[in-house]
């Protein structure tokens, strides 16, 4: 490990700016790196790469409340990212990247911070038992990068609100989160702050890799328009999901409707609609306008007003259009 190893730390806490600007430093470093860079974002649920943000989360009420939904290049699980979270991404070329020694730098670090920590067999770090730290991998055809997570007062009551299932019945072909036990490193060290946690990690990696640089970047000012709009787009959220199967189901004046819907990459594959309408003939056709349209509740909606034509056949496009408005879809 005697190689120069430069570190960047954003100033920015916007997470599509620093997983864009991740990958770009994963895409372009040369000769591998190596190179720290340590992030913090506001609140912010992150994906996996092969996860399904409706069963994961309730993004809905995430954005309502300012948040980000983000999905990453790396696989594993939803985490939730806040101002008390640290995270961190190693840079290394693929030859001689070796997952072993980044961790044998992050108990460093932790262990400089009077913290007894351990690795699990899922990748993750543990004190007292309970996890404070994921990590996940991405591979390309020249660089490794290994990032993770380190919760030193992460706000839990945010966490436990934005990571759980959606109230949809959903049964997803991707990957589900494992919830574990989780703990802030404030509960092992009250005093421990962020910014003791990032110093530590810098003075770890720095004696590993010395002679390297230390910068501070404002990520949303340094990456291209179009790699912003890459990590911030519905296409790469909501588009990326496996496909799922989801049973909606609500009462009106005419009759009970039920759908069961098929998304494949964030757009309705099939649509299987059961009625005890006595216009069998337009239910089967609102089936029909769902097919290819994006499963979130302003399309659909818009699909069926689409249908209403005059007569009872109008105000029931309008109340099927109302109710799917009005779901966190």
């Amino acid at each position: 490990m005697d190689k120069a190893g430069d570190i960047y730390i954003s100033t920015c806490h916007d997470v599509w700016a620093n997983q864009a600007y991740e990958q770009w430093l994963f895409q372009n470093v040369p000769g591998g790196g190596p190179i720290l860079f340590l992030w913090q974002n506001r609140s912010a649920v992150v994906m996996g790469r092969l996860q399904n943000p409706w069963l994961e989360c309730d993004w809905q009420k995430l954005k309502a409340q300012g948040g980000q939904l983000a999905r990453r290049i790396s696989g594993g699980g939803a985490v939730y990212h806040d101002m008390g979270n640290l995270n961190y991404t190693f840079i290394t070329g693929k030859a001689g990247y070796r997952q072993e020694q980044i961790n044998d730098l992050l108990l460093t670090a932790l262990k400089e911070l009077d913290i007894p920590a351990a690795l699990s067999g899922r990748n993750d770090i543990l004190a007292a038992g309970r996890k404070f730290s994921g990590q996940a991998f991405a591979f390309n055809r020249e660089n490794a990068l290994h990032h993770g997570t380190l919760l030193i007062h992460g706000d839990f009551d945010k966490m436990n609100a934005y990571l759980h299932p959606r109230p949809q019945k959903l049964q997803a072909k991707g990957i589900a989160s494992v919830r574990a036990r989780v703990v802030n490193l404030r509960e092992l060290q009250p005093s421990l702050s962020v910014e003791q946690a990032k110093a530590a990690l810098i003075r770890a990696f720095a004696a590993a890799y010395p002679g390297g640089e230390i910068r501070a970047v404002d990520t949303r000012s340094e990456i291209p328009a179009e790699s912003y709009r890459r990590f911030s787009s519905w296409e790469w959220i909501f588009g990326q999901a496996p496909p799922f199967e989801s049973q909606l189901e609500q009462g009106f004046p005419w009759g009970n409707l039920q759908m069961y819907l098929q998304p494949r990459q964030g757009l309705i594959r099939q649509a299987q609609l059961y009625s005890d309408a006595l216009d069998a003939d337009f239910i089967e056709g609102i089936a029909a306008a769902l097919q290819g349209v994006a499963y979130r509740s302003r399309d659909m909606a818009e699909a069926v007003a689409r249908q209403a034509d005059s007569g009872p056949r109008k105000q029931m496009a309008e109340q099927i259009a109302a109710w799917l408005a009005e779901l966190s879809l």
